[in-house]
This record gives structure tokens, sequence and C-alpha cells, in this order.
């Protein structure tokens, strides 16, 4: 998953929280990606060919979402779903700005839930490993010296 501090800026709430879901995510399975994690979540990285994701949601939603498979809830239509396409890992990828804040305030990135694994980037760097089902994971102080 590469993130970037960069682009439009999602909606602000009264709390200060930014939340990410929705927004611009895209998605590519990693066999169709010649970079690393570090090069895609740079900001400007293209990902124009890569497909919208849904987030939150499954590498499986975002392909019925956008079109590209059958609706697996009517008929038979799960029988046309090859599961082998999906033992594999994806990139998700966002571009967002995260808004001024005051000083002594922290910024951190918090995920709700990851569905089984994800090796987490920001602006070129790893932060971290995320394992297990529906795992829920933060990531403190983004603005840092090197980090801006």
């Amino acid at each position: 998953m590469g993130l970037s501090q960069f682009g439009d800026v999602t909606v602000r709430q009264a709390d200060g929280r930014q939340e990410l879901a929705g927004g611009e995510w895209r998605l590519q399975r990693d066999s169709l990606v010649a970079a690393d994690g570090a090069t895609l979540s740079k900001p400007g990285f293209s990902d124009e060919d890569w497909l919208p994701a849904t987030v939150p949601g499954t590498v499986l939603s975002s392909y019925w979402d956008d079109g590209a498979l059958p609706d697996p809830n009517y008929g038979d239509n799960q029988l046309a779903i090859s599961d082998s396409f999906f033992y594999a890992d994806f990139w998700y990828r966002n571009q967002f700005v995260i808004p001024s804040h005051a000083p002594g305030h922290h910024v951190w990135l918090n995920f709700d839930g990851i569905n089984w694994k994800a090796d987490i980037f920001f602006n070129g760097e790893k932060l971290g490993h995320v394992d297990g089902a529906f795992a829920r994971a933060a990531f403190p102080d983004l603005v840092t010296a090197g980090r801006p």
C-alpha cells in the first residue's frame, strides 16, 4: 500500500480527523507493477492505468464496482470469477494533502482494518508491516523532520 502527501484535500472532521475512505484510492495487481513500494508511494507516481479502488472494501469489490466482474450475488456469476486471480498481492495507492495543524498536535495514519497483510509506505518511506485479518494499525508522527 503506497500513500503520498499530495493532491486534493479530503474533508477534515471537526475533531481534526481527515478521512481517506473513498477518496482517490487506486488499485493494481503487484505482478503488473514494475516499481517498488518506496517508488510508487512518492508524490506524482503515475497510477492512471490503475483501477479505482473501493475503500473500505476488498480487491474483489473494487473490480466488481468498476464493472470488471459480473455481480457475484446474481445467479451463478460466482463461477465466472477466477479465484486464482485474487490469490495475489495488490497495491493500493492514494495521494492527499495533510492540512496544517497547530504546534503540539500530532499527525498519524490510522487503519481501521487491513484484510490480511500490508506493507505501508508513505512518501517513499516504509512505515511498517501489518499481518492479520482485519487488523488495525496506526503510524504516528507522520509530519516530522524528513517527512513534509
